[in-house]
C-alpha cells in the first residue's frame, strides 16, 4: 500500500494538527499523497491535512487506509531522530517506522512497527460544509498565539471581532469581573464581521500551528471560523473549522 521516505518534521507537523482535534483517524493513501479528515466528538471541531508527493523524498502508494490511533504516532515520532524517516505499510495491519540517526551513535538506528486500527471502527469521515467566510486576514501564528493565551487567563470564550470602519482585528472577552480586549490592524478589510468561540478549543489548534507560519483566518457573523496554513515546506496543508458559540440575548 506504502512505501515513503519523508522527513521527521513534516510527518510531526501533519499529527500535530490531528491530535489537536481527535485521538484516531483514518489515513487515506493516494497515489499523489496522504490524507486525513475527521471531526471531535462534540462535533464542533473539524480538520483537514494533506500532504502532497512532493512532501516526500521518495512515494510509491496504491489507494487504501490506515486506522491510526494520534497518541500512538506522536510518541513514535518524538521518539524518532530528526532525520529521515522510511515508512512501509504492505497491508492495512500495521505501519513501519524505520530511521537512522544522523549522529555518529552506537545505537544509531530506530525501528518502530505500530499496530493500525480498524478502520470500520473510526468514525467516518465528516462532509465539509459549503460555507460564505467574507471576513479575511492573515496573521503570524505566534500573535495569534500570544493573544489567546493572554485572553484565556481570563475567560473561556473569546469574541471574534472584524471591523471595516476601524480596520482593525480584536479578540476580547471577559470574566471573573475582567474584561480583555486585544486587537491590531488589519488592512485592507472589506467587511465587518463579530462571532463568538470556544476560547480553549480555539487556543488548542493555534498551538499545533508551527511557529513562524502565516494563518489564514476566515469567518463571517456568528458562523465557523476557518483557519489555514501551511505545513512541510509548503507541500502540505491543514485547515480546521470551528463552529461559534450561541450568544444568549
Amino acid at each position: 500500500m506504502l512505501q515513503a521516505t519523508i522527513k521527521t518534521q513534516y510527518l510531526r507537523e501533519m499529527v500535530n494538527a490531528i491530535a489537536a482535534v481527535v485521538t484516531e483517524f483514518r489515513l487515506h493513501v493516494q497515489e499523489d499523497g496522504i490524507r486525513m479528515a475527521a471531526v471531535n466528538s462534540q462535533n464542533i471541531t473539524m480538520v483537514s491535512v494533506a500532504l502532497k508527493k512532493g512532501a516526500f523524498k521518495s512515494f510509491t502508494a496504491t489507494p487504501g487506509e490506515l486506522g491510526l490511533d494520534t497518541s500512538n504516532v506522536k510518541a513514535i515520532l518524538v521518539s524518532l531522530p530528526d532525520a529521515l524517516v522510511d515508512l512501509e505499510a504492505t497491508g492495512n495491519d500495521e505501519i513501519q517506522f524505520d530511521c537512522t540517526s544522523p549522529d555518529t551513535v552506537q545505537l544509531d538506528s530506530h525501528q518502530y512497527i505500530l499496530k493500525t486500527l480498524v478502520t470500520a471502527s473510526i468514525r467516518s469521515d465528516p462532509n465539509p460544509p459549503t460555507l460564505a467566510l467574507d471576513a479575511t486576514l492573515a496573521v503570524p501564528s505566534d500573535s495569534l498565539l500570544a493573544a489567546l493565551t493572554a485572553a484565556s487567563h481570563h475567560t473561556d470564550k473569546v469574541v471574534m471581532v472584524l471591523s471595516k470602519e476601524d480596520q482593525v482585528f480584536s479578540l476580547s472577552g471577559s470574566g471573573d469581573g475582567i474584561k480583555v480586549r486585544l486587537q491590531g490592524p488589519a488592512s485592507p478589510v472589506k467587511v465587518t464581521a463579530r462571532s463568538l468561540y470556544s476560547l480553549d478549543l480555539l487556543l488548542d489548534l493555534v498551538k499545533a500551528i508551527p511557529k513562524g507560519e502565516t494563518v489564514n483566518i476566515a469567518f463571517a457573523e456568528d458562523h465557523p471560523v476557518k483557519l489555514t496554513y501551511s505545513i512541510a515546506d509548503g507541500h502540505g496543508e491543514v485547515i480546521y473549522l470551528q463552529a461559534p458559540r450561541i450568544e444568549t440575548k
